[in-house]
């Protein structure tokens, strides 16, 4: 039986993102995946972006990957760029959860997105 003895491993493709302040429709901005070299349970990872912001939405696709759209309107008068913290979170609640002592192994990864100004003064 697999022991969880792997951190997962972020992977941000491609970085950074550009979107224009009049953003029309929600924009994929960049696809996140994360790999663990643990087997069953212990390979499972959970991928969430910081700082949490009504104009972004990461929206699952399968087991360890993830899309991050921007779906809200960006003021670049007000905010120019974000730096997000991509993190991967492995599964070891599962196991924790069945009485075993196990411990929660992650990993980060920094990407930015810039708000491009668009001639709206």
């Amino acid at each position: 039986e697999d022991v969880n003895d792997n951190a997962p491993v972020v992977h941000v493709s491609p970085g950074p993102c550009l979107v224009p302040e009049d953003l029309p429709s929600p924009v994929a901005c960049f696809d996140v995946w994360a790999s663990d070299a643990d087997d069953g349970a212990f390979g499972e990872v959970a991928i969430s972006v910081s700082p949490h912001t009504n104009a972004l939405v990461v929206q699952p696709q399968g087991v360890n990957n993830a899309t991050v759209h921007v779906v809200g309107p960006l003021d670049r008068e007000a905010v120019s760029s974000l730096t997000l913290t991509i993190t991967a979170t492995d599964n070891w609640r599962s196991v924790a959860q069945a009485g075993g002592a196990v411990v929660q192994l992650i990993d980060t990864s920094s990407v930015g997105v810039t708000v491009t100004d668009v001639n709206d003064n």
